[in-house]
């Protein structure tokens, strides 16, 4: 069975018969109806995707940008399974892959922006300055380490600082990282850990602490376009747009930031 996703529609509203025309940038006008553009996208990456949705389609307003979030893993088995997005925003480069090697990819690049794992609990909560303090709560919201983007990246992280033993019976997994934050959220854990990305909206309500550098895992993001021939132009068109250098102001102001070479 399908698991449901959350979808936000973007763009303005045209009559049928319009023409669309993205000018030059890789293809030229044709006379078609509003393009519909569906694009998946990790659940880190909601705020900044709907963000670069609502200025493509401020851009080329004959396009309606939808952009419908979920955790990598359940993305990427929905497109094989035979979901038809125009572009797919991945939260690791392995589920990218993947896809790829079932034939149901038509292109996928690196995502050059990233972001860190952090460890988040509550102000009036238990103290929690590093991940050892983790030792001293008793249950951690963090995405599904068996196959979830963010809780596999927390595993490594994890085991890099040989804590991994102790606390994987603490762990409370999740659909993904925005899960988890809810679940600390609503009391159901005592800490999370999830991407800087994920709280920079909730300063007010939870305290991060940064993961030890030497075991900060690289988080790398993917983008990539399933084989969909009728719109493919305009999928590449929103590929270039989404992470080209004139949207780095975009996702550093969601949090993320230009990975190092």
């Amino acid at each position: 069975m399908s698991v449901p996703t959350r979808i936000r529609g973007r763009g303005a509203g045209f009559g049928a018969g319009l023409t669309v025309c993205l000018g030059l940038l890789a293809f030229g006008c044709q006379r078609e109806e509003r393009t519909d553009l569906l694009v998946f996208a990790a659940a880190s990456l909601t705020d900044v995707t709907e963000a670069l949705a609502d200025s493509f389609s401020a851009r080329f307003p004959d396009v309606q940008v939808r952009v419908s979030v979920a955790a990598t893993s359940i993305l990427a088995r929905q497109i094989r399974a035979g979901a038809e997005p125009a572009v797919f925003l991945a939260a690791s480069h392995d589920w990218m892959a993947w896809l790829d090697s079932t034939g149901r990819l038509s292109e996928w690049r690196d995502v050059p922006f990233s972001t860190e794992l952090v460890i988040v609990g509550r102000f009036n909560g238990v103290s929690i300055r590093d991940p050892h303090d983790l030792l001293h709560v008793d249950r951690v919201a963090v995405a599904d380490p068996e196959h979830v983007p963010g809780g596999i990246y927390a595993r490594h992280g994890l085991e890099c600082l040989g804590l991994w033993e102790n606390l994987s019976s603490r762990l409370v997994p999740t659909l993904d990282v925005r899960a988890a934050l809810d679940a600390l959220e609503s009391g159901a854990t005592d800490a999370a850990i999830v991407y800087a990305a994920d709280v920079y909206r909730y300063a007010d309500q939870f305290v991060a602490a940064r993961w030890p550098a030497d075991c900060q895992p690289e988080i790398k993001y993917a983008i990539g376009i399933p084989k969909r021939p009728p719109i493919r132009d305009v999928a590449r068109t929103f590929v270039d747009f989404a992470i080209g250098a004139a949207q780095e102001p975009v996702w550093a102001n969601f949090g993320f930031s230009r990975r190092r070479p």
